[in-house]
């Protein structure tokens, strides 16, 4: 899965680089290969919001940058890493339109609280994205929010 992972990302910015070259374009990027079977996820994290690990038990496990957005340099070098998701465990990928989601008297919504909802939550992945976002339009009220809002949450089952 490494050299998948790192193959797709380097064409993706190789693509990015010839075509959108000169507009000065880039993009953020989380890929990454799970294996059902073990848990393992192989993956690169090209300058996008951090997805984070939540597991019972322990502070969220943030997967950091592995290489910069792909686009930003022709050839700039991707690594990948990798972490394995233990029965139970759940990732969380957000877009910052979600955590800096503002309520009208201006208090984001933020990451502890994204990670505190799915941490808490006893149900299914998507029980779990299904009470973010109740909680994130209560914290919006009549507000709206500033930036896309994207929420995937990934749980690995018994």
């Amino acid at each position: 899965p490494e050299r998948v992972v790192i193959d797709t990302v380097e064409q993706t910015t190789a693509y990015i680089c010839d075509t959108h070259g000169e507009a000065g374009m880039f993009a953020t990027l989380f890929m990454g290969v799970l294996d059902p079977a073990d848990g393992t996820l192989t993956y690169v994290n090209g300058g996008h919001e951090p997805p984070a690990v939540i597991r019972a038990g322990s502070p969220p496990a943030p997967l950091k940058a592995t290489g910069l957005a792909v686009g930003a340099m022709p050839d700039s070098p991707y690594r990948t890493a990798s972490v394995v998701l233990q029965v139970g465990d759940c990732l969380v990928f957000y877009t910052d339109g979600l955590t800096d989601a503002e309520s009208e008297g201006g208090e984001r919504f933020g990451k502890e609280r994204l990670f505190g909802l799915v941490a808490a939550g006893r149900t299914t992945a998507r029980g779990r994205v299904d009470e973010v976002v109740t909680s994130l339009k209560a914290h919006l009220g009549n507000a709206s929010p500033a930036d896309d809002v994207t929420l995937l949450i990934v749980r690995r089952k018994p």
